[in-house]
């Protein structure tokens, strides 16, 4: 017996008609604001992209800032596990004083990350809104 097949064409040919769809009905109810039906429709629909363009670019703005976060505490982590080897190494020795080498690297620069993009967002829609 042959296996069913996993993609149906009918369904493959029906996916940009979707898309379409999902576009228009953003375009139209938006995750920004909802759309009047006037002679201001065409400003309406260009606000309500640039509201969506700004707050995009405060979410690509946040993904880096996240790396950045990422990066910095794997440095930080990486810079603690060899003090603190050096440490052991000075405490295995005759010195005098070796120091403990205690530093925080949990530092939240991701809630730093958030607030920033929330505070990003909430500019957009205003500025937009303001203008619209």
């Amino acid at each position: 017996m042959l296996p069913k097949p996993r993609f149906h064409p009918q369904r493959i040919a029906a996916r940009p008609l979707h898309a379409m769809a999902a576009l228009l009905a953003t375009l139209l109810a938006g995750c920004t604001h909802p759309l009047v039906f006037d002679e201001t429709l065409p400003q309406q629909i260009a606000t309500n992209l640039a509201e969506n363009a700004c707050i995009n670019r405060c979410q690509t703005a946040k993904t880096a800032c996240d790396s950045d976060a990422r990066f910095d505490y794997a440095q930080c982590q990486a810079g603690y596990s060899q003090s603190f080897r050096d440490y052991r190494r000075c405490n295995a020795s005759s010195a005098a004083k070796c120091g403990y080498p205690w530093w925080s690297c949990s530092e939240n620069n991701y809630g730093y990350c958030t607030n920033r993009y929330w505070e990003c967002r909430d500019a957009c829609r205003q500025t937009y809104r303001n203008a619209g």
